[in-house]
């Protein structure tokens, strides 16, 4: 039988082939050349199949759980490199190995500037780059990090319920990266200098009038503008681009800084900031700000990270994969991320922030274009200046 060591920790799907046989009284007929003939092999199990499968095409692919967390055991550590900072990285290790006493786990932050630095070390088979058996996959440069991520079935073993991962977390085409969280787009305004019944109700209204001229902020790097693509198509994108230069908004760079002079009454509100910044800054001046997420809402899958083809640790990381997907490192995602937990994790705060809504997702199939259509975004608005 699985254990976890947390009851209640996963919700597990047990499935079971009863094999019955049935005898009648009466004479038997002698066989028959067709009866008499070999039977023909057993089909086999969805369990079975998926290993082949995942054999196939060169991927490991663990049977059971229990298999896991036994070479997990005999491993006893591994080291990743993600883009967890240390706000987040003490209740990560606290409770993972909470799960798991008998593994020990180190986490390093990898920033964006590491990224490009880290992947000549992937290329160069540094010493250093051998030490981790995780990394952090840059968005900008996943294609170029994919090829040193080790082949394990992490889609295969999610879809069999071997591991706890929903299978929209992980990459279809490599099949072995996995995405803990996600990004969401929404605004944020100043109560004091907008009524509730005044604010946008769809993206179009602000277009309206009575938002031209200074009334509303947004960010030369549109970033969550462009997340709209996928569902908007890039033809609509550019042209809603276009017609929200001729609104005349006040252009930023960066949320942070601007959130908090929206707080202390400088601007009354802002168009596709980021759902996460936004909520930090609402958590410290609830009296002045709201945020809000509308339909459809912009996503991008965040937090990449995959396991190393020269992991000396790959079933403890496969371990950290699962336990990052479930609740208690969503939770941590969420409270202090913050907001930043994936929106296909049934009861996080971003999947109940877009429930109902339609989703544009910068996923898995169109993570290497999101710059590109950044930068069609950003010469339709004449290339602003923060102002």
């Amino acid at each position: 039988m699985r254990t976890t060591g947390t009851v209640g920790r996963f919700a597990w799907i047990l499935s079971g082939v009863v094999l019955a046989a049935a005898c009648g009284g009466g004479q038997t007929a002698a066989p028959s050349a067709t009866t008499s003939a070999a039977p023909a092999a057993s089909a086999a199990s969805p369990l079975e199949q998926a290993k082949r499968d995942a054999a196939a095409k060169g991927l490991t692919f663990a049977m059971t759980h229990d298999e896991i967390v036994a070479k997990a055991k005999e491993e006893g550590s591994l080291r990743g490199l993600l883009s967890f900072g240390k706000e987040v990285q003490k209740p990560v290790i606290d409770g993972f190995t909470k799960l798991y006493p008998f593994l020990k786990l180190e986490l390093q932050e990898t920033t964006g500037s590491d990224a490009q630095r880290f992947l000549l070390e992937l290329q160069g088979g540094t010493d250093n780059a051998k030490s981790w058996d995780m990394t952090n996959i840059s968005s900008e440069l996943y294609k170029d990090v994919i090829p040193f991520i080790a082949p394990y079935d992490v889609l295969g073993m999610s879809q069999q319920k071997v591991l706890a991962i929903d299978p929209r977390m992980v990459d279809p085409g490599s099949r072995s990266a996995f995405a803990a969280g996600s990004a969401t787009g929404g605004f944020a305004y100043n109560k004091k200098l907008i009524s509730a019944d005044k604010l946008p109700k769809t993206w179009e209204d602000f277009l309206k009038p009575e938002f031209q001229g200074k009334k509303f902020w947004t960010d030369i790097e549109p970033t969550n503008f462009a997340s709209l693509v996928p569902l908007w198509g890039e033809a609509k994108t550019i042209d809603f681009a276009k017609k929200i230069l001729a609104q005349q908004p006040v252009w930023v760079r960066g949320d942070t800084k601007t959130l908090t002079a929206m707080a202390a009454g400088e601007y009354q509100m802002s168009f596709m900031s980021n759902y996460h910044s936004a909520k930090r800054a609402e958590a410290l001046a609830p009296d002045s700000l709201g945020v809000v997420v509308l339909d459809p809402a912009p996503v991008r899958l965040a937090q990449f990270m995959g396991i190393l083809k020269t992991a000396k640790h790959p079933y403890a990381s496969l371990l950290l994969m699962e336990w990052m997907a479930g609740p208690d490192g969503q939770k941590i995602l969420d409270d202090l991320g913050p907001f930043q937990s994936s929106v296909y994790a049934t009861g996080s705060k971003v999947n109940l922030a877009t429930q109902g809504k339609q989703i544009s997702v910068i996923g898995w199939d169109n993570v290497d274009k999101l710059a590109g259509w950044q930068s069609k975004i950003v010469e339709a608005w004449g290339f602003p200046k923060a102002q």
